[in-house]
């Protein structure tokens, strides 16, 4: 799926963060259905991170043999769809928001740490608009101004069926 640029709007970045946590994490309810559950897939994740121009919310799943891709892919468009209508969990959500606050700044406990994290989220930002390490305080500053409806919003005008792009690969072992 397409996601506008987050440098314009650090806000963007916010709800990218949320969305990919808050549907994609070990703990959400479409990995314990197709990954615990259901055993449809050894995994199912949502990777995204801030840039300067659109880019693209990537969705990897890893198909357990025997298994539905088309399953799996419905699955998903199911809970985005959730999400776009307002089918959001007020507690996970604010645990979710939370969780993402609190792991940042309890993971900057190294130099290493710490430039990973400036190279992450204040690179995008450099350039012609300003931002570079300020844009962290925006990124992390959103958080307090979004709440689910924002969600609901972000997940509805960006990631519909008909918005997708869905590339599938298989292996076939050799004997």
């Amino acid at each position: 799926w397409r996601v506008p640029s987050s440098v314009d709007d650090p806000k963007n970045a916010a709800l990218g963060l949320l969305l990919q946590s808050y549907l994609f994490s070990d703990s959400s309810d479409l990995w314990k259905s197709v990954v615990l559950e259901d055993q449809l897939a050894e995994s199912v994740e949502g990777w995204w991170s801030p840039h300067k121009d659109a880019s693209l919310f990537h969705v990897v799943s890893i198909i357990k043999d025997g298994k539905s891709s088309d399953e799996v892919l419905s699955r998903i468009q199911t809970q985005l769809d959730n999400v776009a209508a307002g089918k959001i969990n007020d507690r996970r959500f604010t645990d979710v928001k939370s969780n993402l606050k609190y792991s940042l700044l309890m993971g900057l406990t190294s130099p290493s740490a710490i430039s990973d994290v400036l190279a992450e989220f204040s690179g995008p930002a450099v350039g012609d608009k300003g931002g570079g390490v300020s844009f962290i305080d925006g990124v992390f500053g959103a958080f307090n101004d979004v709440g689910p409806k924002e969600l609901q919003q972000f997940a509805k005008a960006r990631f519909g069926k008909d918005q997708r792009a869905v590339v599938v690969i298989h292996h076939t072992p050799t004997n």
